[in-house]
């Protein structure tokens, strides 16, 4: 019997790394299947009506991930909008495991259902990323403009967890969640999954500024983005960080280990919209 030793992908992404940047191979890719969404947060940079019309179909998705697949890529994000509300969501999420991809599913988890349950169990993603909007039903229903979903998110995160599915919870730091950061931890704790916190709030694609009014000041983010992040504190950056090989102080991926793919098929090098 062969027994064959297992690497976590940012372990692999370390060890490569200049072999990765160097054939500019897009390690990880994030396909959006869609930018429609059930929920209609405050903050989000998607469009409020973003069409389904034009997006792409699951043979147009097989042959992208084919391609992917022939120039290196190992991890693929499948995001939206809310990618569940594609009818077609299984076909393409097996169809992104049978080429070998770690699969990891961004979802607001309103929508899951047995089938996916069962589906998941099935063909393991490597996570499932579930983004929550307030532990109270009042903060989750004051960002997503939808009252009564957040019950249905930590059910389903419960769900999840008892079918031994990999979950990471995540949140974003806004000016209506800054005080319940802490018990949305604590629900992480509990269910024992990793959880982060992310501060970037960006304009919308169709140049709307309004999302930008929910942002928090640096000072109050950073603390709790650290907490989320292994290695990281907050606190002044150091006065001269070292330099990467290629003689850059800060490392980005944009158009050389990563890339984003939107639903109707255009490709951007940078995951920021």
């Amino acid at each position: 019997m062969v027994h064959l030793s297992t690497i976590e992908h940012e372990d692999l992404l370390a060890r490569d790394r200049e072999r990765i940047l160097g054939d500019r191979v897009p390690f990880s890719v994030t396909v959006e299947l869609t930018h429609r969404c059930n929920l209609r947060c405050v903050h989000c940079y998607c469009p409020p009506s973003a069409p389904a019309r034009g997006e792409q179909e699951v043979e147009e998705l097989a042959r992208l991930f084919d391609e992917l697949a022939h120039a290196g890529t190992l991890q693929l994000a499948l995001t939206g909008g809310e990618p569940l509300l594609r009818p077609d969501f299984e076909e393409i999420y097996v169809a992104a495991k049978r080429r070998g991809f770690l699969v990891v599913v961004f979802t607001n988890a309103t929508l899951v259902t047995e089938r996916h349950l069962e589906l998941w169990t099935a063909y393991r993603p490597a996570r499932v990323e579930v983004t929550l909007y307030g532990q109270s039903e009042s903060v989750h229903a004051a960002v997503t403009r939808v009252p009564g979903a957040g019950a249905h998110v930590r059910e389903n995160v419960r769900r999840m967890v008892a079918r031994g599915i990999s979950v990471e919870l995540k949140t974003v730091a806004l000016t209506l969640t800054r005080r319940e950061l802490g018990e949305m931890r604590a629900f992480a704790g509990e269910l024992g999954v990793p959880f982060r916190v992310d501060g970037r709030i960006h304009p919308r694609l169709d140049g709307s500024f309004r999302p930008l009014a929910y942002r928090l000041p640096p000072e109050e983010v950073a603390p709790s983005q650290a907490n989320s992040l292994p290695g990281c504190s907050a606190g002044p950056a150091p006065a001269a960080p070292r330099a990467s090989r290629a003689g850059s102080v800060f490392l980005c991926g944009a158009g050389l280990t990563g890339a984003t793919i939107d639903p109707y098929g255009r490709l951007h090098i940078c995951t920021i919209p």
